[in-house]
């Protein structure tokens, strides 16, 4: 038994769609790899840019090393120890367990616009609308009657458009960590 392929029935447009969707899938993959090569040299050029600010900064600090008069200057140390530790305490804040005792203080007709934290001295400004006085002062005690709240003030009040109240309040705010009287 012999088997024959007669290639004159096969429809000859069948080829040329074939055909074409390959020529299409040579063209995509040339551009993908053309892409591919050019991002690589946007990359190496990143990489050497970064390597050589890595270098500097290398230099920069074995050169402080070697310097012994900057050491010896207490206000730049000073400002350094300062700046670390302003940088930790960022860091370190709980910004969820601060918002949840400042939700649970806040009663309603009362909505904060702005809240401004101070890590130098664990302060906050919490500016923001009250609808009557009455709300304000009650927003007062009950950031008073908060443990982690203390040191409150009103340091701003004033009647806005539709007969609300604008206020500035600041505050200290203690983590679980520290003491009651620090």
């Amino acid at each position: 038994m012999k088997i024959t392929i007669n290639y004159s029935t096969y429809p000859y447009r069948i080829k040329k769609v074939l055909a074409g969707i390959l020529m299409a899938g040579s063209l995509l993959t040339a551009g993908f790899l053309f892409y591919a090569v050019q991002q690589a040299g946007i990359n190496r050029e990143e990489a050497s840019t970064l390597q050589q600010r890595i270098d500097r900064l290398i230099r920069e600090m074995e050169a402080q090393k070697s310097s012994k008069s900057r050491e010896s200057d207490p206000k730049k140390l000073e400002k350094k120890i300062a700046l670390v530790n302003e940088v930790i305490q960022k860091k370190s804040f709980s910004w969820t367990g601060f918002l949840n005792d400042l939700e649970k203080a806040i009663p309603k007709n009362i909505s904060i616009k702005k809240i401004e934290p101070r890590f130098t001295d664990q302060s906050v400004n919490l500016s923001g609308e009250a609808l009557t006085l009455k709300d304000l002062t009650l927003l007062i005690l009950q950031l008073e009657g908060t443990p982690r709240f203390s040191h409150i003030f009103l340091l701003d009040q004033k009647q806005s458009k539709g007969d609300r109240i604008e206020f500035l309040v600041h505050l200290n705010y203690k983590e679980k960590g520290e003491n009651a009287g620090s």
